[in-house]
């Protein structure tokens, strides 16, 4: 080497091949002055590196590489749909340095763009790109992806990092659920409505079924139904309607099922309307017995009751096994469903009649239901009187 302050008889450790910048190791890294040094480098770069050091020996100032992109991330997305990843770039060399970034590995092919494709960083500075991944349509949910996002150092192409992206395709649900229905009911019956389940999803979906009575009436139905995408499954409900439930009651009683998903159409209804049938029952108290003589009229009463589950109509008839005088006060009753009311009977004796038993059959007959009735007896004993001869006693 040459003689003289300043100057170094070292081996100078250039890259070598005609490459005449610096290793790291040089003996000529922040061994010149920085005040006779050239502002700038071959490269353009200004001296020295880092700022405020001591600028290096040689035409070339020596830098080192270095980046960091960061970090990794995951995400779900619905097909037919995009989710944009930010990452940060960080240039950790000593110098200024391009960034080229690229996609390295893309197993589905999902990723639509980065922006930008290059950057341009000072030393230890930083900033962020996008990572946009789409999501075909019609993809099926679950369906994953497996990205690396990379980096590459434009002063030294063996500088390189990367960031991993995992995007999975969601699970958009789509459910229906028909036909609705309009029936009759019948009190003391479980009525059982038949809907069709359909899963328009992307995957196979847990539906949840729940039923709500408009009536607070009991209902029944499978809890969890599995249902493939594309497919259709029956659902049961069953629904017990009240033995006293009253006529003209109408019930709706809605199905709901509900995805497991967290997208899409998430919930779907059916409606079941019932109106209670009207059916006709009457009750009729007590039998009764009484005695009474010849020439007399003799007074029952009975407690005539509508025990149907709608208001009705009911007419009292009177039938005399002796072929007496019968009547029934009143004759006509109209009663709210579960009503009395107190209805009189009276039989009159003929006079002159003997010893005789006669059994007067009272009945109530539904108006709305003709075949419907009911009956008790009036049983009614006479005795013929005795008329004995006076005897006087001389005494």
């Amino acid at each position: 080497g040459w003689s003289g302050a300043g100057n170094i008889n070292q081996n100078p450790l250039f890259v070598g091949g005609g490459d005449y910048h610096l290793q790291q190791a040089s003996p000529a890294v922040d061994a010149a002055e920085t005040a006779a040094a050239p502002a700038l480098d071959l490269d353009g770069v200004p001296r020295p590196v880092p700022a405020g050091g001591d600028a290096d020996m040689g035409c070339y100032e020596w830098r080192l590489s270095g980046l960091e992109l960061a970090p990794g991330q995951s995400g779900v997305a619905v097909p037919g749909q995009a989710i944009t990843y930010t990452l940060t770039i960080t240039n950790a060399g000593n110098a200024a340095d391009v960034f080229v970034l690229d996609v390295f590995t893309d197993t589905q092919g999902w990723v639509e763009a980065i922006q930008p494709v290059m950057v341009s960083l000072a030393a230890g500075a930083h900033t962020t790109i996008e990572v946009i991944v789409s999501v075909p349509a019609g993809t099926a949910g679950g369906s994953s992806s497996h990205a690396i996002v990379r980096a590459t150092s434009q002063t030294d192409p063996a500088t390189v990092d990367s960031a991993t992206l995992d995007t999975a395709a969601a699970n958009v649900a789509d459910l229906s659920l028909s036909p609705d229905h309009t029936v009759n009911l019948v009190p003391g019956l479980v009525m059982r409505y038949e809907h069709i389940l359909t899963n328009n999803g992307n995957f196979t979906d847990s539906v949840h079924l729940t039923a709500q009575s408009s009536q607070g009436w009991s209902t029944e139905v499978q809890p969890v139904v599995e249902v493939p995408a594309g497919e259709a499954r029956t659902v049961v409900l069953s629904v017990t309607v009240p033995g006293d439930a009253l006529a003209g009651t109408i019930d709706t009683t809605t199905i709901t099922a509900t995805s497991a998903a967290s997208y899409g159409t998430i919930t779907a209804n059916a409606t079941n309307t019932g109106t209670v049938l009207q059916f006709a029952q009457v009750n009729v108290t007590p039998d009764r017995t009484g005695y009474a003589s010849p020439g007399t009229t003799i007074t029952y009463t009975h407690a005539v009751s509508n025990t149907g589950n709608g208001s009705d109509t009911l007419d009292l008839t009177v039938a005399s096994s002796q072929g007496w005088s019968v009547t029934v006060t009143p004759e006509v009753v109209s009663l709210t469903a579960g009503a009395s009311s107190t209805v009189e009977v009276a039989v009159s004796v003929p006079s002159g009649v003997g010893d005789a038993t006669d059994v007067t059959t009272v009945t109530a007959t539904s108006r709305f239901n003709a075949t419907v009735s009911a009956s008790v007896q009036d049983t009614t004993r006479t005795q013929a009187r005795i008329y004995l001869p006076l005897v006087a006693r001389n005494l």
